[in-house]
């Protein structure tokens, strides 16, 4: 099995997604083709992100595979000077927490932002046209950003907010998931 961006993106949105989806549902929302999020979820599954008989997310593994390992299987590379939408630390959450300034930040090129910055290209082309769909989705895909290209700091205080987002509903119900 070969990693690929797409199953970290319909991770992240099952992460913040209710149950109880249909694939050409949640294929509308992620803007993918329902065949595209079979195959997904197929690889998931077999990378033990996903439980074996349903498409129920494995929180811990994926948390874990969010801080370790996401960053070198799909490094970010800056591009060039334009106009998107932002991502990783001048995106919610961490844009509280790392104001800016007017400083050029991190965006994912889009025609629709209004954010000047280094292009920073996204876990799926999509992605800018889904988050503006979903809050949730969006910030949880700024955080990965933060974890690809952010600095230590800002790479931390993704994780820690991951951890909270990804890992609580293990912690409020007592089960592992």
């Amino acid at each position: 099995m070969l990693a690929n961006s797409l199953d970290v993106y319909v991770l992240l949105k099952l992460a913040v997604r209710p149950e109880g989806w249909t694939y050409a549902e949640l294929a509308k929302e992620l803007l993918i083709s329902p065949s595209e999020l079979h195959q997904s979820v197929r690889r998931s599954r077999e990378a033990g992100l996903l439980m074996p008989d349903s498409a129920k997310i494995r929180r811990l593994p994926l948390w874990e595979y969010l801080v370790y390992g996401v960053r070198y299987a799909f490094p970010s590379v800056s591009g060039a000077l334009q106009y998107g939408m932002p991502t990783s630390h001048a995106a919610p959450p961490l844009d509280k927490l790392f104001p800016q300034d007017d400083k050029i930040v991190p965006v994912w090129p889009d025609e629709m932002g209004k954010a000047y910055g280094y292009a920073v290209a996204p876990l799926h082309p999509k992605a800018p046209q889904a988050s503006r769909l979903d809050p949730q989705f969006y910030e949880c895909l700024a955080l990965t950003d933060a974890i690809r290209c952010g600095r230590t700091r800002e790479r931390n205080a993704a994780i820690s907010i991951l951890e909270d987002r990804l890992l609580k509903h293990e912690h409020t119900t007592g089960r592992a998931a």
